[in-house]
């Protein structure tokens, strides 16, 4: 029978219909034509056009529609009666010259129902084919051959069929998915056949997309607020560089070191100063805090490669938002300090036993290398091992099960275990001593607990409650950004938010037990770097799932934002320049001096080319050992009091602001010594006050 203009103009008006519209009159069809337009052609939906789902029925249930005879379901063991007689003139009569297309579904089947979450796109149109020839006789056709299928549920017509194999399907929608997927497999399959060089390139010209474009400009501020303050070398840092020029020249040239920098270093003098005295003989101080910046970098990466895993796209560049506004991720990126390279190596151990957690193979073993550079680079990180063990364990729960999961994080633990002693063991008993005292056995100080708490909350507050947030709801009212059967349990749920919860308050609890704040704004952002995906999460669920409050993120953004910019302007100058006081003592400088710096390592940092002042002759007001011209010992403040009654410094030079008490004595011995005099005061203010330089000269003839 020939199509009429009309049924052309409807057919190809339903061409541009939306997928809702479509599924309704595909219902509307189903169970309201009359009885002599269901003797008429079929109604077909083609393959790609999938709107309609009916619910889980016997997957028997696929028929070939034909005019003069009742259907016959494919493997069926009995024919199944034909569809209820519907009277023409009941409802939506038409003429029989005309008759309207339909659906046939097998009256096993309940009443359809719509399922637009799961409906496919619509790609192609609906149309009414001809009436098929020698109707008199139904044919079978085996759907196993063409189409694989489970459960019935979709409408749908197989793009390959030629138009005398149209038949009613109703195949699973996860069927068609899974068919895609392995299709997309395959393909990929067939990309990995190519030449490696041509994979290679085809990663690095791939187009960036939205969220590329969001991360690269989080990153781009990260990148500002780290380079947006300067000063001169902080203590730190100095001593770090000028140690590492010296590691540097002992390996290559064997020259002397002067000091046992591994006994009092917080890390392993032969990683990073010696990494960042490269950095240092290229570009001074601003290439050494470069490498910094581009450590932090690359952990802000790398945490949102972790929450995209955990938590999906959205928590991900949320996280990595927050995390690259705070003040330690600011601050540190802009100093040339063991802490970035400890951070980013911690980043990196973690995104290995999460990247790897569902892997058949034990590739998360990778992650101890990582884990003891991080440890190597500083040692406090060794505070944050257990927490990476844990993501091996939380990770690997849904794929291979509670105990294999445990045997992952035990197993990756002794690895590690074995590997950091058998490399302290090489490199003796110096290293034991700096673990020793700069980490496992620091001394106690006086700070008061809430002097302590005040810190913490003004430097990783806002993050730690957003981290809280999101742990109570991916516990109890959870939203996963992926397939809820790929999620661990509300037990695993709960392990996880504790161990990355915990994890934020292991420095500030170590340091308030100590009664020290020292280092502290650097140490709270290791544990803000495994807090900061539950942050994300957090955020992500208080402004909704349609952004419906935009308004509140933005809000929190602004905020840590301003507290970022603010707290680092504080942190940038609280120490005073080292200009001045270099040029005092660069002028004052003789052969065989000896100078007394309450700081000393700005000073030898930035002499290191002054043949006058070699770091041996640069002695601070820490600690102190002298002989007198008798022959007797001192140590302490004694020490500096026997050496300036023997004339023994050619420059003094004190601030009182790390070792006040020695300040004072040191004071008293050179007034009561006629051979020294005040030079000059050198006062600066900083973001904590005003800082003065008392500089003294011994007097020697011909001097002016």
């Amino acid at each position: 029978m020939s199509m009429t203009d009309d049924e052309i103009a409807a057919a190809e008006a339903q061409t541009v219909q939306t997928p809702t519209a479509r599924a309704r009159e595909a219902a509307q069809v189903a169970t309201q034509v009359p009885e002599q337009a269901r003797a008429a052609t079929p109604r077909v939906i083609s393959s790609d056009a999938v709107t309609e789902v009916l619910p889980a029925a016997s997957t028997a249930a696929v028929t070939e529609v034909l005019p003069s005879a009742s259907a016959e379901p494919v493997g069926a063991p009995a024919p199944i009666p034909a569809p209820a007689q519907v009277p023409a003139s009941s409802q939506n009569p038409g003429p029989p010259e005309n008759p309207a297309p339909r659906i046939v579904v097998s009256p096993q089947i309940p009443a359809p129902t719509l399922a637009l979450d799961d409906a496919l796109p619509m790609s192609m149109p609906v149309h009414t084919d001809p009436e098929p020839q020698n109707s008199s006789t139904p044919r079978t056709i085996d759907w196993k051959q063409s189409i694989p299928y489970d459960q019935t549920g979709v409408l749908i017509r197989p793009a390959g069929w030629t138009d005398d194999q149209i038949e009613t399907a109703l195949i699973d929608v996860m069927a068609l998915r899974r068919l895609r997927k392995h299709a997309g497999a395959a393909a990929e399959e067939d990309a990995s056949a190519r030449p490696r060089w041509r994979r290679l390139v085809s990663w690095l010209v791939r187009l960036p997309n939205a969220r590329h474009a969001v991360l690269a400009a989080v990153l781009t501020l990260q990148a500002a607020l780290s380079l947006r303050n300067t000063n001169t070398a902080f203590m730190d840092e100095a001593l770090y560089l000028y140690s590492g020029h010296l590691e540097l020249g002992h390996l290559v040239q064997g020259a002397p070191l002067y000091d046992d920098f591994s006994t009092y270093l917080s890390g392993a003098p032969v990683l990073y100063p010696v990494l960042g005295a490269l950095a240092d003989q290229i570009g001074g101080v601003f290439a050494a805090r470069l490498l910094s910046l581009l450590f932090m970098l690359g952990a802000t990466v790398l945490v949102y490669l972790i929450a995209r895993r955990i938590f999906g796209v959205r928590a991900a560049l949320l996280a990595a938002g927050l995390f690259s506004t705070t003040e330690s991720v600011a601050f540190v990126g802009g100093l040339a300090t063991y802490d970035a390279p400890a951070v980013f190596l911690l980043a990196l151990a973690g995104w290995i036993v999460v990247r790897f957690a569902r892997s058949p193979w034990p590739f998360y073993l990778l992650a101890v290398i990582p884990l003891a550079l991080a440890v190597g680079t500083k040692y406090a990180a060794l505070l944050f091992v257990p927490t990476v063990l844990a993501l091996a364990c939380f990770g690997a729960l849904t794929t291979h099960g509670r105990w294999w999961s445990l045997v992952r994080s035990v197993s990756l633990g002794l690895v590690f275990g074995a590997l950091v002693y058998g490399l302290v063991r090489v490199a003796g008993a110096d290293y034991w001593t700096g673990i020793s005292s700069t980490t496992t056995a620091r001394p106690s100080g006086t700070t008061s607990t809430g002097h302590i708490l005040n810190e913490v909350a003004q430097w990783g507050g806002l993050m730690f409650a957003l981290a809280a947030v999101g742990g109570v709801l991916y516990v109890w009212r959870p939203r996963f950004a992926y397939d809820a059967a790929d999620q661990p349990g509300r037990a695993g749920r709960l392990g996880l938010v504790i161990v990355l919860l915990g994890t934020a308050l292991l420095a500030p609890a170590d340091q308030l037990h100590l009664h020290t704040d020292v280092s502290l704004y650097k140490h709270v952002g290791f544990g803000l770097l495994f807090a900061a995906p539950l942050a994300g999460y957090g955020l992500q669920r208080l402004i909704g799932a349609h952004y419906q409050r935009i308004q509140f993120g933005i809000a929190v953004w602004v905020i840590a934002l301003a507290l970022s910019v603010s707290q680092t302007t504080n942190l940038f100058h609280a120490w005073p320049s080292s200009t001045k006081l270099v040029a005092t003592i660069r002028h004052y400088s003789r052969p065989h001096g000896e100078y007394l710096v309450e700081n000393s390592a700005p000073v030898i940092y930035s002499l290191r080319d002054d043949v006058n002042a070699e770091p041996y002759q640069i002695i601070s007001t820490f600690s102190f050992q002298f002989t007198d011209l008798e022959g007797r010992s001192y140590t302490g403040a004694a020490a500096y009091t026997a050496a300036i009654r023997d004339d023994f410094f050619n420059v003094v030079a004190f601030d009182y602001s790390a070792t006040a008490g020695v300040d004072s004595q040191i004071l008293t011995a050179l007034k009561a010594n006629h051979d020294y005099y005040l030079t000059t005061t050198i006062t600066q203010q900083t973001s904590q006050g005003y800082d003065t330089y008392f500089v003294w000269i011994k007097w020697e003839p011909g001097q002016k």
